[in-house]
């Protein structure tokens, strides 16, 4: 299963032990990226801000950064923590192993629904929280209930049996059900999590709603964006060494080669993400860049990214990254 956590600025994916991430506190950032490859990977994340986190490693070790309270309610506890969700302005969440859970400033309608739960119901699994108040908990059974969140979001959760939902600053949020995605984030994050649906049945529906991020990822729609320079896109390397056919909102990458071929502007299409690594150039947004290359187009418009702020290394990369095979 995938799951996500969110802060103001960045967000942590995971599944079956693949990771990736973007803007992960610094302290966070460095005890992932240190940990020795020998070591057992990270099994749970879970962040809130430029500061604020806890991890859980496979061999049972976890750390966090988040306050006192937090500090006392792990201390005191004779068991450990098993799930932790982290919110704004100090709330948290925390699960322990044994099956018992605490929390504090959580959403106070949540509060008040807990404390009245009958003890023979099926017991609290998992728990998010968004910066407005808004909550999802999960029971151990499948049931959930929510509260406070915006109208979009409960549709979804009214007509989808949902079995994830992560929750954000700002609207963010990640919810999956048996063989459906749906998101609000950013362009980082819709690359990211892509990846994670490649290998996922073909009739899956990745719909992001801010009509915002759904016109940056749309060829269609013919507006200009900020870029940082024009390169040729024949000096990025791809990232990948296959990619769809089709983009997120149902569009093909052979329609926009069409449409390049026939005189599209470079600059009507969403600019391409570039990362700079080892004096060479590699493209996070692997099908834009196939469909310019195939249309001899001379000069694209890219926006330079950070790797490791986006959890790119040199040795996630595919050997040459010139070549590019389409998937049927």
């Amino acid at each position: 299963m995938i799951e996500v956590s969110f802060s103001s600025d960045g967000y942590f994916i995971m599944e079956d032990g693949n990771v990736s991430w973007c803007g992960l506190p610094r302290r966070l950032y460095n005890k992932i990226n240190g940990r020795q490859h020998s070591l057992p990977g990270v099994k749970f994340v879970a962040i809130a801000d430029d500061e604020t986190y806890f991890v859980l490693f496979k061999d049972g070790e976890y750390q966090w950064n988040v306050s006192e309270e937090f500090d006392d309610a792990v201390q005191d506890s004779d068991s450990h923590p098993e799930f932790v969700a982290l919110g704004s302005d100090g709330s948290y969440f925390i699960k322990f192993e044994d099956g018992a859970y605490c929390y504090n400033n959580i959403p106070h309608s949540l509060h008040n629904r807990l404390r009245g739960r009958q003890s023979h119901l099926s017991p609290l699994d998992k728990v998010a929280m968004d910066s407005e108040g808004g909550y999802w908990a999960q029971f151990e059974d499948g049931s959930y209930w929510w509260g406070g969140l915006g109208e979009r979001l409960s549709d979804l959760l009214d007509d989808n049996k949902c079995q994830y939902l992560a929750l954000g600053p700002n609207g963010r949020y990640f919810l999956s059900n048996s063989n459906s995605f749906y998101w609000n984030c950013d362009d980082n994050f819709d690359s990211s999590i892509s990846e994670y649906m490649d290998d996922e049945d073909e009739n899956i529906s990745e719909e992001q709603y801010s009509e915002e991020e759904m016109s940056r990822d749309d060829p269609e729609e013919g507006s200009d964006y900020e870029f940082d320079e024009w390169i040729d896109p024949s000096d990025i390397r791809y990232t990948q060494d296959s990619i769809k056919q089709n983009f997120r909102d149902g569009s093909s990458v052979h329609e926009l080669l069409r449409q390049l071929r026939q005189g599209m502007c470079p600059s009507c299409v969403p600019p391409i993400q570039v990362m700079q690594m080892d004096g060479d150039l590699w493209s996070v947004d692997n099908r834009r860049l196939w469909a310019f290359k195939k249309a001899n187009v001379s000069s694209v418009p890219v926006v330079y990214v950070d790797p490791s702020f986006c959890g790119f290394y040199r040795g996630d990369l595919v050997q040459d990254g010139w070549d590019v095979i389409v998937r049927q």
